[in-house]
């Protein structure tokens, strides 16, 4: 499209010269030799007198003249009298940019030469390499030029260097503009107004003239029925018979910017997405562990992210609850399973203020590697702390709400229980009681042995009415007024002890697993070693009719736990365990698993009441060798 001089480097530059200029020929003679003699570009030494030392054989041929006869020749003779002064003035200036020389070959023929001239050393001696390419093969009518003109996608265009008015163009220039031949050829480009920007037109001048060529400068024009394109503009300057003339392209790169500038908008609306709902993103290549992370995803724990920076997947280890991790881990998996098509999981995060942020993680794999493992992965972190804090005060409460509803529920029980105490005990012990002493008077006489037995089994259940009222008595008894401190390890041993009897005889082995160091709650002692004391007794019971006979007692004290410091008292046994029906009736008055003759169904009750009044819990539920485990709660004294 009209514009300057052709700088494009010459082929033997490019394989003999480095870029900066003042170079030393590093070549063998034989590698010189076969290097230069495989390009098209003539190649001369010359000495600091001008004088020839080497040629190319393309010298030899495209000139005409032998070797021998241009060796030791000044490089001036060479030149036609017109062309002489402007030769002497490139030689003396060994200008870096291209100059067009007109030369004659041995016939008398002109060429066109494109020269370059740059310093050097042969053989350890100051010398001036001279390159030039031969400009006038490149004429309208070469055949294969004509046809990749006219064929070619690229829109090209031919013009006078002398007055920039358009000489060709090219089927695709047409096409894409929209212009007829007559409505381009002999203007010039600036009156047919293509470019849409004459600051960009006059800028692409500016270089052309500058440096003698253009390469891909970024630009747009109008095409005639006002639409825009856009393209990579380049020139050269050619010779057309015999006439230096501009080629120009451009390359019509309109698709490829409109993909752009929707791949722009696409993430100007997701930088606005992100930015508006305040979610951190993630990027995690998976086989690597390498991870990109954005700011608000640092701004969540309260870092900067140059503060974590470098980062990769341990950086999002670190900082992730110990006891989260298992459930993350459990949920990528099945999300690189297949299993799941997202992963998405609630965790914890610690704050650089030390305490846990909750965030809501989610991610997808969207690349895999050939052999189907996931490769990258991307997604997003939403700070949830204040939902989750709701909820979790949600549930507080509601658990709060049941624990007085099932408390409320045992105190109506307990009531009942104990105004059927009050109302009953002393009537019905009273009766009881001589009941029981005609029974002796009656054993003392000499009765059949028939009746002797029926007095044994009265005077046996009139004693088992004697303990269930006993137990309702100690069922309706008032909480212990005041707790003391005292070591509860001391009554596990005291319970174990005194249960040593039955335990020998039912040939149970007890593993005791207790800590070092003495453990301290609030206690009062009486209550709390009958509960302990009742509980292994209980298992003893379990294990009457077990295969294997094992009781397992053991006390922890849970260490780096977020809640108040407590002990938990674990009894568990290797007997028949507790059937699921039975598990929410366990502590009911009255409720027993045993037969009539082994229990009243008011231990456990009794149990639960100890150690509700020393502020602790307890619960059951079965175990792993089949049996029941017994497991209580209470909280650490100071002392």
């Amino acid at each position: 499209m009209g514009i300057g001089n052709n700088n494009s480097t010459t082929s033997a530059e490019k394989m003999i010269f480095p870029a900066e200029q003042g170079m030393t020929l590093a070549l063998s003679r034989q590698d010189f030799d076969n290097v230069l003699n495989s390009v098209n570009d003539l190649f001369f030494v010359l000495n600091r007198a001008g004088v020839i030392l080497y040629v190319n054989q393309r010298v030899c041929t495209r000139l005409g003249h032998s070797e021998t006869e241009l060796l030791g020749r000044p490089f001036l003779s060479i030149y036609p009298a017109k062309s002489r002064a402007k030769a002497e003035h490139i030689m003396a200036t060994t200008s870096a940019s291209f100059h067009h020389v007109v030369f004659n070959t041995r016939n008398g023929t002109e060429i066109t030469v494109e020269t370059r001239v740059f310093p050097g050393v042969w053989n350890g001696d100051e010398v001036q390499f001279c390159v030039m390419r031969d400009l006038s093969t490149a004429t309208l009518m070469d055949e294969k030029f004509l046809w990749v003109f006219n064929n070619s996608p690229v829109l090209m265009a031919i013009s006078s260097v002398v007055d920039n008015r358009v000489l060709d163009v090219n089927n695709a220039f047409r096409d894409t503009l929209g212009y007829s031949h007559p409505e381009i050829i002999g203007r010039t480009i600036t009156e047919i107004g293509i470019f849409v920007d004459p600051l960009m037109q006059a800028r692409i001048l500016k270089i052309v003239e500058g440096q003698g060529y253009a390469r891909d400068l970024e630009t747009s024009v109008r095409c005639k029925d006002g639409s825009i394109r856009y393209g990579l503009f380049s020139a050269d300057c050619i010779i057309v018979e015999g006439k230096p003339c501009w080629l120009t392209t451009i390359t019509d790169i309109t698709i490829r910017k409109q993909a752009e500038k929707m791949l722009q908008d696409k993430r100007r609306r997701l930088a606005g997405i992100i930015e508006g709902t305040r979610v951190g993103t993630w990027e995690w290549n998976v086989q690597t562990g390498e991870t990109l992370f954005n700011d608000r995803w640092a701004e969540i724990t309260g870092y900067s992210l140059e503060e974590i920076s470098p980062t990769s997947i341990a950086t999002w280890i670190e900082l992730s609850h110990p006891d989260d991790l298992q459930l993350s881990n459990e949920l990528l998996n099945k999300h690189f399973r297949g299993e799941i098509d997202y992963y998405e999981c609630e965790t914890r995060m610690r704050h650089k203020n030390g305490s846990w942020v909750w965030v809501l993680d989610r991610g997808r794999v969207i690349d895999w590697t050939g052999d189907s493992k996931p490769l990258l992965m991307l997604g997003t972190h939403q700070d949830i702390t204040i939902r989750k804090q709701g909820e979790l005060s949600l549930i507080d409460n509601m658990q709060q709400l049941q624990k007085t509803r099932d408390e409320m529920i045992q105190f109506e029980k307990e009531a009942a229980v104990g105004r059927l105490v009050v109302g009953v005990a002393h009537e019905l012990l009273n009766p009881v009681s001589i009941i029981s002493s005609r029974l002796q008077f009656m054993e003392d006489e000499q009765l059949p042995e028939h009746a002797r037995e029926g007095v044994r089994i009265c005077r046996e259940q009139l004693q088992r009415i004697v303990k269930i009222s006993q137990e309702l008595n100690q069922l309706s008894a008032a909480p212990p007024r005041a707790l003391v401190s005292g070591d509860l390890l001391q009554i596990i041993s005291l319970s174990i002890t005194m249960c040593e009897l039955r335990l020998h005889e039912d040939q149970i082995h007890v593993f005791y697993t207790p800590p070092p160091e003495k453990v301290s709650v609030k206690m009062e002692q009486d209550s709390l070693l009958k509960a302990m004391t009742h509980l292994i007794l209980n298992a003893c019971d379990a294990l009457q009719d077990a295969a294997r006979k094992q009781l397992f007692i053991s006390v922890q004290v849970p260490v780096g736990s977020d809640k108040a410091p407590v002990v938990r008292v674990i009894i568990a046994d290797s007997g028949p365990g507790i059937a699921e029906a039975d598990m929410d009736k366990l502590f009911d008055p009255f409720f027993s698993t045993k037969g009539p003759k082994m229990g009243t169904g008011l231990g456990l009750t009794i149990c639960k009441k100890i150690v509700t009044a020393h502020k602790g819990t307890i619960h059951a539920e079965n175990n792993t060798m089949g049996g029941a485990t017994f497991s209580m709660e209470f909280p650490l004294s100071d002392a």
